[in-house]
C-alpha cells in the first residue's frame, strides 16, 4: 500500500479551497488532514494538525474511499489567511488487512 501522484505538490501555493488528489490501492480508506500551522517544522506539524497546539489556525479532516482504479480526491476548505503555512497529511488504509501506507506529508502556503 502506498500513496502516489499526490496533488498539490510539496511547496505549492493553494487557495483557501482546493482539491487533494492522488492514487493508492483500490477501495482503500484515505484520510486527508490539513492544518494551518504557525511554522512548518518537524516538531510542531503533527501536534498542530491534531489540535494539540494549532498556532491559532484551522484544521480539516476528510475521509474518502479510493475508486476501483485506486484514484481519490477530496475538496478541502481550510479557511486560512493569505500567506498562512499549511501542512497536508495523507494516510491510506487497505480495507481488508488494515495495512497502512507510509504517511505522505506536504507543506503548502495559502495564496
Amino acid at each position: 500500500n502506498e500513496v502516489s501522484h499526490l496533488r498539490p505538490a510539496h511547496g505549492a501555493t493553494v487557495p483557501n479551497q482546493f482539491t487533494v488528489a492522488g492514487h493508492t490501492l483500490p477501495g482503500a480508506r484515505v484520510v486527508v488532514q490539513v492544518g494551518a500551522v504557525a511554522q512548518a517544522t518537524a516538531e510542531n506539524v503533527l501536534g498542530q494538525i491534531l489540535g494539540i497546539s494549532n498556532g491559532g489556525g484551522n484544521s480539516v479532516r476528510n475521509e474518502t474511499t479510493a475508486d476501483a482504479n485506486g484514484n481519490f480526491e477530496t475538496q478541502v476548505n481550510v479557511g486560512a489567511r493569505s500567506g498562512q503555512n499549511l501542512t497536508l497529511v495523507v494516510d491510506s488504509i487497505e480495507p481488508k488487512t488494515q495495512t497502512a501506507a507510509p504517511r505522505q506529508t506536504r507543506h503548502l502556503t495559502v495564496q
